[in-house]
């Protein structure tokens, strides 16, 4: 998403702690990602859904209370739908009665037994969730039917995408402070491999199409 919306993507970090990038939309939007459930510092301890969002917003810093700030939820397996009652009164507490929520549909592994128990179980907790008002970003059925896409597989996790270096550097032109004069800086290019990827990249995309012209703060527990 970073990559199509700046038009390059000079950074890129894997993580299964916290990231906040402040680089989006020419430094207009913030993107802020949790590892959900897992808390930042300490693989031990899991936390719950009402943790994990008070420590997103904590530090994702002042956040608009309407439809400038998007919480994006989702995991690989799935956030359940008994996590929504959690979620709306954590937001009603946090004072973010307001903002949109788009809510990632379910992954899929290779450890799956029952591909159709799957399916009834997104559409399930899909149809939960919009009762909630959740927006839906339906990515299951585009993974479920490209297991000969996967790029990376791990024990039971699939991974659909790579990211790779390309061979030259972009030039940007950078105005400082202190003689307010711009100079030129190298930085590293990466390309994101992966239809799978830009396919469900472009749906957010396209549903934050308006949230692009304007100042925003994107938050995710993926």
């Amino acid at each position: 998403m970073i990559e199509a919306v700046n038009g390059s993507l000079t950074e890129w970090e894997k993580s299964h702690d916290v990231l906040v990038y402040n680089s989006l939309n020419q430094n207009h939007t913030s993107v802020n990602f949790i590892y959900y459930p897992q808390l930042p510092g300490m693989a031990e301890h899991l936390m719950d859904i009402k943790e994990a969002l008070t420590y997103l917003v904590k530090m994702s810093g002042q956040l608009r209370n309407n439809s400038d700030t998007v919480l994006v939820i989702g995991r690989y397996t799935s956030i359940d739908k008994k996590d929504f009652p959690v979620l709306m009164s954590t937001l009603k507490h946090l004072g973010l009665t307001g903002i949109r929520i788009i809510r990632k549909t379910k992954g899929c592994d290779n450890c799956e037994k029952n591909a159709t128990a799957s399916a009834i179980l997104n559409d399930d907790i899909t149809a939960e969730a919009k009762r909630y008002g959740f927006e839906i970003l339906q990515t299951f059925p585009i993974i479920m039917s490209r297991y000969k896409d996967v790029t990376y597989s791990s024990t039971c996790a699939l991974h659909y995408h790579t990211i790779e270096k390309v061979s030259h550097t972009m030039e940007r032109n950078v105005t400082t402070i202190k003689n307010d004069r711009q100079t030129s800086q190298q930085h590293d290019m990466y390309h994101v491999y992966g239809d799978v990827m830009a396919a469900y990249s472009n749906m957010l995309i396209s549903m934050l199409h308006g949230h692009w012209s304007k100042n925003g703060d994107v938050m995710n527990i993926p």
